[in-house]
């Protein structure tokens, strides 16, 4: 068996590629085996993962050696001149901190190998013919707005505010991956011979046919909900992977798996343009209504809400912001004031 020492060996063998990128059961069975017989090996396979998952985006194939060593190589020496530069920051050599840079500059090596991996890609449909360069696209939804997209595939995807989606113009003939930062729901089309991932902040989660819902906002509990189907999800800092069946909702807390069951209509209200409160916590629903509004709020004597533990309930519409305060106001018993982007809120 090879000696796997260093990340390096880890991202530069293409069984490991196989494994992470185009998983099947014989490689799910090879390397929970070796996991379980190297135990010490686990936090560099995690941080080999990470880093072939960001390149995933990308490249959506294994590598060869010789690619893979090309890589590496590049990246230690874009790594090691950029780090160079500041004679107070820590060893690039220095473990996690290396691997930190190793990602942290990934995005270089689109660049540097655009075209040639373009030509690698040629016959997967990946590239613009007139340019020779992968064509990636990004949709982004500002606050206040939410939008539909349909992907190549025939995937429907509806995009909450403030919420950003990556993904190929043309995916491959192995997968289709996208990478989301905010909230989705998704319809995928059924492909058996191509995995559907979203990789979101912590979270991939991978479909063949199927709806979900991913709510992956910065600051916020991430949690992939199912509707239809079964989906896999993993998470960077677990090995193992949960499956989910229609109605199951998953998140991690306090460094646990939590499986759940969810309220559709709470979930996924947003995707028709409905607020829904359900003894939601006071917080969440001023996120709720900032994201959905694009406003800021300013609450004065918050103090006095804390105290009384307020609860929002309610069902809105295509309900103005207004229209909304004023029906909660009633049973949480605040006033408040509208000015432009800006709402003042005080408790009685």
């Amino acid at each position: 068996m090879k000696n796997y020492s260093e990340i390096e060996d880890f991202v530069t063998d293409e069984v490991f590629q196989k494994w992470i990128l185009l998983a099947d059961e014989e490689s799910e069975k090879y390397w929970n085996k070796f996991l379980f017989d190297h135990p010490s090996k686990k936090e560099l396979v995690a941080e080999a993962k990470k880093l072939l998952l960001s390149l995933e985006i990308i490249y959506e194939q294994p590598f060869s050696v010789q690619e893979s060593r090309d890589i590496w190589k590049d990246i230690q020496n874009e790594t090691s001149t950029t780090e160079t530069a500041g004679s107070n920051s820590p060893s690039p050599d220095s473990g996690p901190y290396f691997v930190h840079s190793i990602l942290k500059y990934a995005a270089i090596f689109v660049v540097a190998f655009g075209l040639g991996w373009s030509m690698l890609l040629l016959n997967q449909g990946d590239v613009d013919h007139q340019t020779g360069q992968i064509t990636l696209i990004e949709k982004v939804t500002p606050l206040g707005v939410k939008s539909q997209i349909k992907l190549s595939d025939g995937t429907m995807v509806w995009l909450n505010s403030g919420t950003s989606l990556s993904y190929k113009e043309y995916f491959s003939d192995s997968q289709r991956v996208v990478k989301l930062d905010g909230e989705a729901y998704f319809q995928v089309a059924k492909d058996k011979q191509r995995p559907f991932r979203v990789i979101s902040s912590n979270f991939t989660t991978t479909a063949l046919g199927t709806a979900f819902n991913v709510k992956s906002y910065k600051g916020e509990i991430e949690t992939i909900s199912l509707l239809e189907g079964k989906v896999e999800v993993t998470h960077k800092n677990h090995e193992e992977a949960v499956v989910l069946l229609p109605g199951e909702q998953a998140k991690v807390a306090n460094d646990q798996w939590l499986v759940s069951l969810f309220d559709e209509l709470m979930v996924i209200s947003w995707k028709d343009k409905i607020i829904r409160f359900n003894k939601t916590d006071f917080d969440e629903m001023i996120s709720v209504l900032e994201k959905w509004y694009n406003v800021k709020f300013d609450i004065q004597n918050l103090h006095v809400a804390r105290k009384k533990s307020l609860q929002a309930t309610g069902t809105f519409e295509n309900e103005s912001l207004e229209n909304v305060l004023n029906v909660l106001s009633h049973s949480m018993k605040f006033e408040f004031l509208i000015k432009d982007k800006l709402v003042t809120l005080k408790f009685n």
